[in-house]
């Protein structure tokens, strides 16, 4: 009509002419009969689900749909072609008509691969909740569609492998994009990759389960490089695991982290998981020492959340601010030992205390076992606060341990204000107190238990000598007139059996001997070479080692005086002093005699008489 209009009006034509739009018609296939995936279906079967499909267009680079994505819904592709990736690695593309993602998606409740569009592609979707409801209308064709599912995910674990195991270099690229990883040495990430086996797990498929864990070839470090797992402990879920995390390092370690509760992993989706056996995971770090702090820092982060927690509970901090607990939890050292390692031997110096967060160690005194701390008891407050300097037990683990140290240096970093200053005031009181409890204990434990093995020793003595130690002889009368005498062979059993009575002291008392800690050595006063104050006639003076030379002004004061210059019973007394001691007497007894006035001889002076 506009190319009529202006011919007609204008006379001669401006070259402009619209041409009829081309169409060509396209046919979509609506019958499912041709999909392979949906072979030996019943017909009434395919009538009802094609009764529900949606018809949908995905122009070329339109994704359909993503991995991991909810699957709310079937896709049947009939007509097109799109491509298919799983974990960013492309597989065969699909052509229409067929079932996308084959039957697996019928049982899955994420989508497994994810799906582009190569070209305009004709899609027809089915809700995923009104295919279950015809599903469950016809019983036979679900064991068909089930059956299928099993042998497309066996086809899809070929093809992972395939993927995975394709090239070295490939899984040390992956090993080296983990964050925990991040800087290890190429020789350490070649012989972790050699180590490691792939597995590609279905959603809901339990993938570590605590209660199952009975030898080494079972207790296995998990890596996650694709898809996610929910942490669930005793039916009740506690946490996510995300790609490029790990799981499992708790047990390699040998430290229970369910504490008697059942716990599972399990995928919600699906996943590419590789794992590592401990005995395979040690030897690596046997070889490569320098990166063991990688995983110990794997087992420091998973157990952080439990450090405020052990601190919060120690009776030590009670009464302390929130923001001082704060900073104790920043200023410890967090420390994994392994199981039979001694942290602590008695009578060495220290000035750290130990916060046990995870496993069993044992307390010995003596060479005498007095105890066991568990989580959450703590160890070695008398020497971080400075009130004895030596560790007065000893600390060996029974299992692998997570220990929290405290240091007197990163202590006193808190105590730099007043009323900080009075609260460390009175922590050390209370350590104190503490202290002298453990040290009353220890002493109690020890004489029980000495007192346990002298009974022990005349129990053994008892029972090498049967006959009794006061038998009378069969010889002696019975009269009751007549006393019973002991006869020889008697007063020889009584003898045997005192003499190993008297054994049995002398062997408890050469072990009392050897585990008495040994005495200081008694050092000469005048080899300390540093003057001492005493006291003489109640005036403090310095002495330098000799007293002549000095005369008091207050004779008649000297027997008032008290105490004695050697108080220290680890001095040995000089010889000026022992002689002041030999001369005080007879000046004692010359003053007394000129105060009464005249020679008096001494009292002493008449037994010579």
């Amino acid at each position: 009509e506009s190319s009529s209009s202006s011919t007609s009006s204008g006379g001669s034509s401006s070259g402009l002419s619209l041409e009829e739009p081309t169409s060509e018609k396209v046919i979509v296939p609506w019958d499912l009969t041709p999909i392979k995936d949906l072979e030996g279906c019943s017909a009434p079967f395919l009538r009802k689900l094609q009764a529900q499909l949606r018809p949908r267009i995905y122009m070329p680079g339109q994704c359909v749909f993503q991995q991991g994505e909810d699957m709310e819904e079937l896709y049947i592709l009939q007509r097109g072609q799109c491509k298919v990736s799983i974990f960013g690695a492309q597989i065969d593309p699909v052509d229409g008509p067929c079932l996308i993602g084959g039957s697996m998606t019928f049982v899955t409740p994420k989508t497994v691969t994810t799906v582009v569009a190569k070209e305009t592609s004709f899609v027809a979707a089915v809700p995923k909740r009104q295919a279950s409801a015809v599903l469950d209308a016809f019983p036979p064709d679900r064991r068909t569609l089930l059956s299928k599912s099993n042998e497309g995910f066996k086809q899809l674990c070929d093809s992972f492998h395939q993927q995975f195991e394709g090239g070295q270099e490939g899984r040390e690229n992956s090993l080296s994009a983990l964050p925990f990883l991040s800087g290890s040495s190429d020789g350490f990430l070649s012989l972790l990759a050699s180590l490691l086996a792939p597995h590609l797990l279905l959603p809901g498929q339990v993938v570590l389960d605590g209660t199952d864990l009975r030898s080494d070839d079972e207790v296995k470090l998990y890596i996650l490089f694709g898809g996610y797992c929910h942490k669930i402990l005793d039916g009740v879920l506690v946490g996510t695991i995300s790609r490029n995390m790990v799981f499992g390092e708790l047990e390699v370690f040998g430290i229970d982290e369910s504490r008697g509760l059942k716990m599972q992993v399990k995928t919600v989706e699906v996943c590419e998981v590789a794992t590592v056996s401990r005995q395979q995971l040690f030897e690596a770090l046997e070889r490569f020492p320098q990166e063991r702090w990688r995983f110990e820092q794997l087992v420091h982060n998973r157990l952080e959340g439990c450090v405020q927690q052990q601190v919060l509970g120690l009776s030590l901090f009670a009464g302390l601010s929130s923001q001082m607990l704060s900073q104790v939890c920043v200023l410890l050292e967090r420390r994994l030992c392994s199981q039979d390692t001694q942290v602590v031997t008695e009578g060495e110096p220290g000035d750290t205390m130990f916060v046990v967060n995870r496993g069993k160690v044992a307390l010995t005194h003596q060479r005498l076992k007095v105890g066991m701390l568990w989580a959450g008891k703590c160890f070695g407050a008398a020497q971080m606060f400075g009130i004895q300097r030596q560790y007065h037990a000893s600390l060996h683990t029974k299992s692998t341990c997570h220990l929290l140290v405290l240091s007197r240096k990163a202590l006193h970093t808190l105590a730099f204000s007043g009323s900080k200053q009075l609260c460390m005031a009175s922590l050390r009181q209370r350590v104190q107190a503490t202290l002298d409890s453990e040290l009353r204990l220890f002493e109690r434990i020890r004489w029980e238990n000495r007192r346990r093995e002298l009974k022990i020793a005349l129990e053994e003595a008892c029972a090498s000598h049967q006959a009794s130690p006061f038998a009378v002889s069969p010889t002696v009368s019975a009269s009751r007139s007549t006393t019973p005498r002991r006869t020889p062979t008697a007063r020889t059993d009584r003898e045997a059996f005192l003499r190993c009575i008297i054994a049995a002291w002398r062997k408890d008392f050469s072990r009392r001997v050897a585990n008495r800690p040994v005495t200081p050595p008694v050092v000469d006063l005048q080899d300390l070479g540093q003057p001492f104050r005493f006291s003489r006639g109640l005036r403090r003076v310095l002495l330098e080692g000799s007293a002549e030379g000095f005369d008091s002004p207050d004779l008649w004061r000297h027997w008032k005086q008290h105490g004695r210059l050697d108080c220290w019973t680890t001095v040995r007394p000089s010889g000026w002093l022992s002689a002041v001691r030999a001369e005080i007497p007879t000046q004692i007894f010359a003053l007394k005699s000129e105060a009464r006035g005249g020679d008096t001889p001494l009292p002493w002076a008449a037994f010579g008489r």
